[in-house]
């Protein structure tokens, strides 16, 4: 498989890989981390 792309090929087709996957793992951290809100109490909402 080696023999079909160049090596400068190879790192698009990796660079192209983690792209999404380097995103898909900042929005799950973003999301899990929950947006950076404060946690707010019952006692202290309008």
């Amino acid at each position: 498989m080696s023999e079909l792309l160049s090596p400068f090929e190879w790192f698009f087709v990796i660079l192209l890989a983690l792209v999404p996957l380097a995103g898909l793992g900042f929005h799950l951290w973003v999301m899990l981390m929950g947006h950076g809100k404060r946690q707010h109490d019952e006692a202290d909402a309008p």
